[in-house]
């Protein structure tokens, strides 16, 4: 196993520099070579593990090394080597280069049968190969099936280091993983559903010791396989991506149900780390979320709560709300989640013209259902004033959004794209007309 990852900061050349890390615990050197297979000048050195990562039995659960590669050359695709694991890496561009992003969430294994890898083979080629994909949650379902891993003869511990390796190294998950680097952010399924609530039909839910014990692995887990991927191994950071500035949140792992940051100074912290990339931007701004900002307050099936939105936390809803649409420049927020995967934007009550993207899912958790219809997003009060979005295209069929990102001199041109996936169901309304599944917006 081996996952490459973007670097923080841009004094330590943030564009040239990439990091890694393996299961493969021995002595074993990375070779960085080009796309022709030819060995590189870099310089590589090893990185010390987060201290969740450094506990006894989570190390030997998920036993890792950490490094940085430096030294390498701005906006190109390098292959990143040791002994015989291989991924790829593209450095960050230029501020004034295009920039390539993808995003997704929502990946069911059992579902997927190699579509996501056969759908993302054009990725490949060098004008669409993402300099960055961003997994926007429910990157695993642990909560399957409902009565847990002691139904199938296994412990919260074993289940969930099955249930990584067996994600992580599948053949079509593994390859589309491994094409590029990568960013997370958990959404509840890297726990349960609706975390940190307590669904009555899933049997981990159903004492104190069993959901303890579920969190506790899951969490060790996601901090082994996905925030180890993001810069500084954060759950929650920004980085600067060239044209545009990124902030990756997580509204879920620390998440109370009171709160979507969490309680105490871990909340508080990433609230105001928030708050000062919001009101401090230099350029346009992404804004990575779990969960879309136009969502009702509760999702229910069969007149039952089956998930708290961002909307239900009214404080911090109101507090994103504010950030987007009244920050110094624009911000588009990215989401997955709703099994939808839609572009829309909204008039501020201010006038800004704001946008947000949602991907998902990768993989549909039950079945295809396509041509089910697609409602309108919700009119949503996240203050005093009703919030009405238009739809520029929406889709259910299982899909990655493509996101060209060019800088001009009349603001920057964001070119968005889902990317539908193979499926023995296609939406007939996706085949007439591959543009309703894209839309361009310029942003400033």
């Amino acid at each position: 196993m081996l996952l490459a990852g973007l670097a923080q900061g841009a004094d330590r050349g943030q564009n040239r520099t990439l990091r890694v890390w393996t299961d493969d615990v021995s002595d074993q050197e990375i070779q960085v070579l080009n796309l022709e297979g030819l060995a590189v000048a870099s310089t590589f050195q090893s990185l010390p593990l987060p201290p969740p990562l450094l506990q006894p039995e989570i190390a030997s659960m998920f036993p890792r090394r950490l490094f940085e590669i430096t030294e390498l050359s701005p906006n190109t695709i390098y292959r990143i080597r040791l002994g015989e694991e291989e991924t790829t890496a593209r450095t960050l561009p230029d501020p004034e280069s295009e920039l390539n992003l993808v995003l997704g969430s929502c990946f069911w294994q059992d579902g997927d049968r190699g579509r996501l890898w056969r759908g993302a083979q054009k990725l490949l080629h060098p004008l669409d190969f993402p300099h960055l994909k961003i997994l926007c949650g429910d990157q695993i379902y642990l909560d399957e099936p409902t009565f847990g891993f002691l139904g199938m003869g296994v412990s919260a511990k074993e289940g969930t280091r099955e249930r990584y390796q067996r994600y992580w190294e599948d053949d079509s998950y593994g390859n589309f993983l491994r094409l590029g680097c990568s960013v997370f952010t958990p959404d509840d399924h890297e726990v349960w559903n609706d975390y940190p609530f307590n669904p009555f039909w899933l049997s981990r839910t159903w004492t104190r010791s069993k959901r303890e014990k579920h969190r506790e692995y899951a969490l060790a887990g996601l901090a082994a396989h996905q925030t180890l991927t993001n810069p500084a191994a954060q759950s929650w950071f920004s980085v600067d991506l060239g044209p545009v500035s990124l902030f990756v949140t997580d509204i879920r792992s620390q998440r109370t149900k009171q709160s979507l940051f969490g309680d105490g100074a871990t909340g508080e912290n990433q609230r105001k780390a928030l708050e000062a990339w919001g009101s401090s931007l230099t350029k346009p701004g992404f804004l990575v979320l779990s969960q879309p900002l136009f969502q009702d307050p509760e999702s229910r099936q069969f007149g039952i709560t089956t998930d708290h939105n961002i909307l239900y936390f009214k404080d911090d809803a109101r507090f994103l709300w504010n950030l987007v649409e009244q920050a110094p420049h624009d911000i588009v927020t990215l989401a997955g989640d709703i099994h939808l995967s839609r572009s829309v934007s909204w008039a501020s009550p201010q006038g800004r013209h704001c946008h947000e993207i949602v991907s998902s899912p990768l993989s549909l958790l039950g079945s295809n259902y396509p041509d089910r219809p697609i409602e309108a997003p919700p009119e949503v009060y996240p203050d005093e004033q009703v919030r009405r979005a238009t739809t520029h295209y929406a889709t259910r069929n299982n899909s990655f959004a493509f996101l060209r990102i060019t800088p001009g001199e009349d603001g920057v041109l964001v070119c968005a794209e889902s990317r539908q996936l193979p499926s023995s169901i296609v939406a007939a309304s996706m085949l007439e007309d591959r543009r309703a599944c894209s839309y361009s917006f310029r942003i400033r």
